[in-house]
């Protein structure tokens, strides 16, 4: 009798124990598609792709007095050829109570955040997002995009629907005498089925576009409306790259930027999803010494494009769906824009400028 009193303790205080820790929910998503793309220069080609697969794990303790900690470990992997890794998406530790929450990780900015406000393409990542256009500079990626390395993040409370958030990295590995540090913010605001946000994010010393000392920096703006099931977005971007520009005596100040815009509308009928992205960017416009490449004269005004995309998923479940889109972008004569996730030509030096690319896909989309 002692024996069974014993266990019985014992079993109590495990239980008690493990209400004590952390619960961690274990989520993801599964997703394969057999895409067929081309473009003016590249002949037709099938692949498939693994848009957005993740596996993650996140977790919640109840410190007591309003206070609770939280952790987050998420990472892709590829449906098609197995390949991935635990931690290259959202991982954090943090502390959220009345003051808000503070994260420390590799996290989404609010100008990242933005873009699936403004994006009804589930998951993202596919040639069917209008990310492409928004997030690139005549399809060179600057980062304003990306998530951050080695960054905190602080996201207010939510005030009436108002809440506002900032990010900082600092300058981790940078060069003698370059400041390489990163910051962000971005307000939002929701009413029911009504969204309007701002985001500002700015990256310096990358050295991407200008040669020596540089800032790259974005505004973005976003809204969308729901009335029923149909959903209306849209969405402005402007993206600018300042510094140094050109060669020996030329070399001098000077900046190169763009605007682009999307609009967008998603309706659900029963079980079946429509989605339509238009979206464009205007040509560069550059100033100062940054006059050469796509700031030449001959160039500057032909570097525009446009992006059509359409979407058809038919819902089997609350968690599976199958999956077809096309997408169409139509570039200018000097313009180099690609699809985002799985671009035709990755290297931008390798694409021919005025090149548009096309691309159908069918496929499957499973949550877990």
């Amino acid at each position: 009798m002692r024996h069974k009193i014993c266990m019985a303790a014992a079993i109590a205080l495990s239980m008690a124990s493990a209400h004590a820790q952390t619960d961690v929910r274990v989520y993801g998503l599964s997703s394969a598609v057999l895409e067929s793309v081309r473009s003016t220069t590249v002949s037709r080609t099938a692949r498939f792709v693994s848009n957005s697969s993740l596996l993650g794990f996140e977790g919640v303790e109840d410190l007591g007095e309003g206070y609770k900690a939280m952790f987050q470990i998420e990472g892709g992997f590829d449906v098609d050829n197995g390949s991935g890794r635990i931690s290259n998406r959202d991982t954090f530790v943090g502390l959220q109570g009345d003051f808000g929450r503070v994260k420390a990780g590799f996290m989404t900015s609010p100008m990242r955040g933005m873009g699936s406000r403004m994006n009804f393409v589930p998951g993202s990542t596919s040639i069917a997002n209008n990310i492409g256009i928004m997030a690139t500079l005549n399809g060179q990626a600057t980062g304003l995009n990306s998530r951050m390395q080695n960054s905190i993040r602080y996201d207010t409370p939510n005030l009436n629907g108002l809440a506002g958030a900032l990010i900082w990295a600092p300058g981790e590995n940078r060069p003698a005498g370059q400041n390489n540090y990163i910051y962000g913010a971005g307000l939002s605001y929701v009413n029911g089925p009504f969204y309007t946000g701002y985001a500002y994010e700015s990256r310096n010393a990358q050295r991407i576009l200008a040669q020596g000392e540089s800032e790259d920096f974005g505004h973005r703006l976003a809204a969308r409306y729901t009335i029923g099931t149909t959903t209306f977005g849209a969405a402005w971007d402007r993206m600018e790259s300042r510094g140094d520009f050109g060669a020996g005596a030329g070399t001098g100040p000077g900046s190169i930027y763009r605007k682009a815009w999307s609009v967008s509308v998603k309706h659900t009928a029963g079980i079946h999803d429509f989605v339509v992205h238009y979206s464009g960017a205007g040509d560069v416009r550059c100033a100062g010494a940054a006059n050469e490449g796509q700031c030449s004269s001959a160039s500057r005004s032909v570097t525009g494009a446009r992006q059509l995309s359409l979407l058809y998923q038919y819902i089997l479940s609350k968690r599976t769906m199958l999956q077809a889109y096309f997408s169409r972008i139509n570039n200018e004569a000097a313009a180099r824009y690609e699809f985002d996730g799985d671009p035709i030509v990755s290297a931008l030096a390798a694409r021919v400028p005025g090149s548009d690319v096309r691309g159908v896909g069918f496929g499957i989309r499973h949550e877990f």
